[in-house]
């Protein structure tokens, strides 16, 4: 658990945004020029620190906005 939870914790949700449109990992990783490993944490979830630029050559390349992957989850009352 993080020591930010009461606050609430971003979801990236790269993995179910591509399954629905339809585009590869593969593509992506291509068009973003990302590396194997690289994708994989972000499709999972799995990342620590979120690297803006990272988030910049996603969204270019799927030509989306970083609310259509990255959300904001409030916290439980």
């Amino acid at each position: 658990m993080s020591e930010h939870e009461p606050c609430g914790y971003f979801k990236l949700e790269l993995d179910a945004y591509l399954k629905q449109h339809h585009i590869s990992k593969y593509r992506l990783r291509q068009d973003a020029n990302l590396q194997p490993t690289q994708l994989q944490t972000y499709c999972r979830g799995e990342v620590q620190r979120i690297d803006l630029a990272v988030m910049a050559r996603i969204c270019h390349a799927l030509n989306c906005e970083l609310w259509d992957i990255l959300h904001y989850i409030k916290p439980e009352a």
